[in-house]
């Protein structure tokens, strides 16, 4: 979670800044921005620093700590721990007051302490929802990274040789003839990796995953379907919990992608089921997590993000760009349209350039992994017969305002079990994959 800085040497143990603090690590000097640390541990004359990935013993006494973090939203809570507010779960008051971490951990506060504790951790939740107001507003003034779409251009998509394909295809060396060529043809074919609660540790899933990418000198494509909004989901109130725990998901996965590339498909669906008989403070609770999320992954350098815009026969053209207005669409690279359903290429890009048009001009993805056949039932979305793989993905497939062609759901993979016979959502499923490839017009 930190990384290494050829710095000046800093005179003393701990160096603070506005976004984090070095330390002298032996020979070294390591920063560790705010977000990265839990807490600081006194070990008799000296504190042991704990980040969420590594630990650094210092030199220094608990004091220098909780003076110095105090205005970074770190306060000592007993004798031995400054815990940093941004990873506490919930304050329990009463005989014996304690801070629970969003990791389940409980740190007990001394009674002493326990006012002190409880105001300066309700006035850092107003300062942070403050700053994320003011940050909102400048959503829609300013980018706040120069487009590098050109540098992705002419690059090539990474391949996972360890996807569910590649594991089914060396799973089954007796596959032959047709049945083996579809599989193979779709193995050695890019699709996103798609990322949610399943990746408790989304930052060491993440970098694994560009460390391999990087290594065949390839862009890696991930879709980020993290946020608490789903059909069986959608019929609750969210909670402040589950906003909180989405922020934090983010920061991580946003420290993960920084300085690399990648291509971002952000919260397929999510925008498209806002509204739909939905209370308004519900909405802005998904809106909160939303702006925040554009916010935190717009600022990484090389990242393209691309927030999902549904497809052709979901919202009216004119509704979804109010939606991505609201959600801050200046703010990334662009958004997606038809991410895992069945709407043809030409039907798509027509959607999308209406869309495009109402934004000035903003370019979008398509998702073109199973819409080689096209369907006209915008019902009919969960496995359904017929469908074909549609064109290869392609970045800049020169077509008006396109940046790329992607495979984001990736051919094979079940959409649900709405009927009996089909398997859960994200399972291989072989028959279903050897029907796209029938229906496909791919060469195959």
């Amino acid at each position: 979670m930190q990384s290494e800085h050829t710095t000046p040497a800093v005179p003393s143990q701990v160096q603070v800044t506005d976004d984090g603090m070095y330390l002298k690590d032996g020979l070294s000097t390591v920063f560790f921005k705010w977000f990265e640390v839990l807490a600081i541990v006194s070990e008799e004359h000296q504190s042991l620093v704990i980040s969420l990935k590594r630990r650094v013993l210092v030199r220094e006494s608990l004091k220098v700590f909780e003076t110095d973090l105090k205005p970074y939203g770190f306060i000592r809570i007993n004798r031995q721990v400054v815990f940093n507010l941004r990873y506490v779960k919930r304050f329990i008051a009463g005989a014996n007051p304690k801070l629970v971490s969003i990791q389940g951990e409980s740190y007990p506060i001394t009674r002493r302490r326990k006012i002190a504790v409880r105001r300066e951790y309700e006035d850092f939740l107003a300062r942070e929802k403050e700053r994320e107001d003011k940050q909102d507003t400048r959503l829609f003034s300013f980018r706040s990274k120069v487009s590098s779409h050109q540098d992705l251009a002419d690059g090539k998509l990474w391949v996972n040789p360890h996807s569910k394909v590649n594991q089914f295809l060396s799973s089954r060396p007796d596959l032959k003839g047709e049945s083996r060529d579809i599989v193979r043809l779709i193995a050695e074919t890019s699709s996103a990796t798609w990322l949610g609660e399943w990746n408790e540790n989304v930052y060491s899933d993440v970098k694994s995953i560009l460390q391999q990418a990087e290594s065949t000198g390839s862009i890696p494509v991930f879709a980020i379907y993290r946020l608490f909004l789903r059909d069986e989901t959608r019929r609750r109130a969210p909670t402040l919990a589950q906003v909180v725990g989405y922020k934090r998901w983010i920061q991580q996965l946003a420290l993960a992608l920084e300085h690399h590339k990648a291509i971002v498909i952000l919260e397929p669906n999510a925008l498209s089921m806002i509204d739909e008989g939905m209370p308004r403070e519900w909405q802005e609770f998904y809106f909160d997590a939303l702006r925040f999320a554009v916010a935190t992954l717009s600022r990484l350098p090389q990242a393209l993000v691309y927030l999902d815009a549904g497809h052709a026969f979901w919202r009216k053209p004119v509704d979804m760009a109010i939606l991505l207005a609201r959600t801050g669409i200046d703010f990334v690279e662009g958004f997606a349209v038809n991410v895992s359903h069945f709407i043809d290429t030409q039907m798509s890009h027509a959607y999308g350039s209406e869309i495009s048009g109402l934004l000035g001009g903003k370019p979008f993805v398509i998702d073109t992994s199973r819409n080689g056949v096209g369907i006209r039932d915008p019902e009919n979305w969960c496995n359904p017969t017929g469908v074909g793989l549609g064109p290869l993905p392609r970045l800049n497939p020169r077509l008006a305002r396109v940046d790329a062609f992607l495979w984001v759901k990736p051919p094979g993979e079940s959409d649900g079990s709405s009927f009996a016979d089909q398997p859960s959502d994200g399972i291989w499923w072989m028959d279903h994959a050897i029907q796209l490839g029938q229906h496909s017009r791919l060469q195959i």
